[in-house]
């Protein structure tokens, strides 16, 4: 079979797009997510509530811009994969952004400035929607690179974007520009990447189109459309409800507390998940590999994201006041209980990219719309309703609870993955989650001294025991990790 044939290559291949979606994730993201951070001290919580307001619209509309087409197209087997597939998917691509940017505009925006009583929204909306409308210009071009597991070139586009609008929307707000410089971002980082994409892949598009190419692909394209329909619905329903019951402060101080837990955990989550989703494609018939890998992705998430998030656990007072200002406290119980929720995610490691990627995408569209209509939405609304945005957190932690054990039933049914297997890959961020804590515990009882030196020692303790303690378990597959990137060799998997 594939995986175990061309075990060495795809070794490789993961190894190698594994560090440069990493090393994307220090520039592209991290600048993208210490540019927020900057914002947040330089701006009002009303603004970031307004832009949440505004993704709650666009969002939607960008998740589904493609038809689910780019994700067919990356799982599809190359013995299936013509040409003629890649100019169908672009010219309907086109043709069905340039009809939601007309709806954006013309009914999106008032609806949206309208349901929330924020007359703004109707212009933020449509500049916003300028980046949604251009988005499918590079869809093939992602797919290309995707598919190659050529993730340097994405990595490095990726960036020099990233940096562009995020030096563009910092300077915008110095200037006092408000809540333009945030949407100024957006749009930036694309008008960037769209002539990068077309110079790397060397791809132009023909004037042609198949209704069987479109056959093809609308299948699988479909169900994933509408898994991420549910995605997003299930991801922004706080949103929605926080920024109608609540108002846009509310909703801008929660964004913050989001923005240091879940979307951090997201980006962090993101190196491996964007990369494993086409390799799971490629092993969808040896569900040994499948399996394998997916515990190692588990293993690894949970290394880098459980310190993190227990940092924020135990210092999110004063790390929140001392950084963005007073105005801001609110979210000191929000993100720390969204940290322990980030957790509980990353343990699931890449649940729905495994049923994605051995075809199984109707049953992760199935798993969503249960979770949302019985689980998710019911949490949020009662927690928002009579506790407001600390509620809205609880329901995060119930969301990704849920999430976790129905995934778990059916990844235990088709991949063979027992919970035994995975609490032995979350093994080493365990045993280090607990001495971290108990550094934590210690120091704070033996000390009441609350200054930045103080802090900084407690946590370069911490972190250190941390490490010491993981290192215990990962020490021999770091070793190989290495030998294999730098004696280009293959990397045993266990």
């Amino acid at each position: 079979m594939e995986g175990k044939a061309n075990g060495a290559p795809l070794q490789h291949e993961i190894i190698s797009g594994i560090g440069w979606s990493f090393a994307q994730l220090l520039v592209s993201q991290g600048f993208g997510f210490m540019t927020k951070l900057i914002l947040a001290r330089l701006l009002l919580p009303e603004h970031f509530g307004i832009i949440g307001m505004a993704i709650v619209f666009t969002g939607l509309i960008n998740t589904i811009n493609d038809l689910g087409m780019a994700a067919a197209l990356i799982q599809f087997k190359q013995e299936r994969l013509r040409r003629i597939h890649y100019d169908t998917v672009f010219w309907l691509s086109i043709l069905f952004s340039l009809g939601t940017f007309v709806l954006l505009i013309v009914a999106i925006g008032p609806f949206a400035a309208w349901f929330y009583g924020e007359p703004m929204l109707t212009l933020v909306i449509s500049v916003i929607g300028i980046s949604v409308c251009l988005n499918p210009l590079n869809l093939v071009h992602r797919v290309q690179l995707t598919r190659e597991l050529n993730f340097k070139a994405l990595g490095i586009i990726s960036s020099i974007g990233s940096v562009v609008a995020g030096v563009g929307a910092i300077a915008l707000a110095l200037m006092g520009a408000g809540v333009w410089s945030i949407v100024a971002q957006s749009v930036i980082a694309t008008l960037v990447s769209i002539p990068l994409m077309w110079r790397t892949t060397r791809w132009w598009p023909r004037f042609q189109f198949s209704k069987a190419a479109l056959r093809d692909v609308v299948g699988f394209g479909v169900y994933d459309a509408l898994v991420r329909m549910a995605v997003f619905f299930t991801k922004n329903i706080d949103y929605l409800l926080i920024g109608w019951l609540l108002g846009a402060e509310l909703l801008g101080i929660y964004t913050l507390a989001f923005l240091l837990t879940d979307t951090f955990r997201q980006q962090l989550m993101g190196v491996l998940n964007k990369v494993m989703f086409p390799v799971y494609g490629r092993l969808q018939d040896d569900i040994t590999s499948v399996k394998t890998y997916y515990l190692q992705v588990i293993k690894y998430n949970t290394l880098v994201i459980t310190p993190i998030m227990l940092l924020l656990l135990a210092f999110a007072d004063p790390i929140v006041p001392w950084f963005f200002g007073e105005e801001w406290r609110q979210a000191i119980f929000p993100a720390q209980a969204m940290a322990v929720a980030s957790i509980i995610h990353a343990v699931g490691g890449t649940s729905s990219g495994v049923l994605k990627g051995i075809g199984r995408v109707d049953l992760d569209f199935k798993i969503y719309v249960f979770n949302a209509v019985f689980i998710v939405v019911p949490a949020f609304y009662i927690g928002i309703y009579f506790y407001g945005i600390c509620g809205a957190a609880i329901a995060v932690v119930i969301q990704k609870l849920s999430s976790r054990l129905i995934y778990q039933y059916y990844i235990r049914k088709l991949a063979q993955v027992y919970e035994w297997d995975i609490i032995q890959a979350a093994k080493p961020s365990f045993f280090g989650g607990i001495l971290f804590l108990l550094v934590v515990f210690l120091s704070n009882l033996f000390s009441n001294e609350q200054s930045w030196v103080s802090f900084l020692a407690i946590v370069f303790l911490a972190g250190i025991s941390y490490s010491l303690a993981a290192f215990i378990f990962v020490k021999s597959e770091l070793q190989m990790l290495a030998h294999a990137i730098f004696k280009k060799k293959k990397v045993p998997t266990s």
